[in-house]
């Protein structure tokens, strides 16, 4: 019996990640026909499960692409292919924020910080920290993906 998961999106996942043909992880641009998936991506699977499995995943939120150009017989080209934050968090590769913060670990981490900062800024970590403490996990949930959310696409170049 096999499992869509670990047979099918995981693996198409991890071959994104790290594809074997070096074309394609410069280009981002997957050619599907006459097994040329396996070839690039190094999966064992044909090209229609792949391609199956990729419109699945972008479905979902793991990938995305730019755009999907079907060609005769039975070809696509799939331009600007990758890994979205949600396809990089499943395969460990993305931190996620909101199963990190709450408010006593958050001023936990600003009383450490406060301990290797210049004294004034050691005193407003530490005020920070006591309004932490205060305030709801919710609230500060909200505030930190939010942040953490902008500081990855910066990160990544993305807007």
């Amino acid at each position: 019996m096999s499992d869509y998961w670990t047979d099918r999106a995981v693996p198409v996942l991890r071959a994104i990640q790290s594809p074997l043909d070096s074309q394609f992880d410069q280009s981002r641009i997957l050619s599907l026909d006459r097994g040329r998936a396996e070839k690039s991506l190094g999966v064992a699977l044909s090209d229609d499960v792949v391609y199956d499995t990729i419109l699945q995943l972008g479905d979902a939120g793991y990938v995305e692409y730019n755009d999907i150009t079907l060609h005769h017989p039975a070809g696509a080209h799939i331009m600007g292919l990758r890994l979205t934050g949600r396809g990089m968090q499943v395969l460990g590769e993305w931190p996620r924020f909101e199963l990190l913060v709450s408010p006593l670990t958050f001023a936990a981490l600003l009383d450490a910080l406060a301990d290797f900062a210049p004294e004034e800024e050691a005193r407003a970590m530490r005020r920070a920290s006591e309004i932490v403490k205060k305030m709801a996990a919710a609230t500060l949930r909200s505030l930190v993906l939010g942040a953490g959310g902008q500081l990855a696409r910066n990160a990544l170049g993305l807007p």
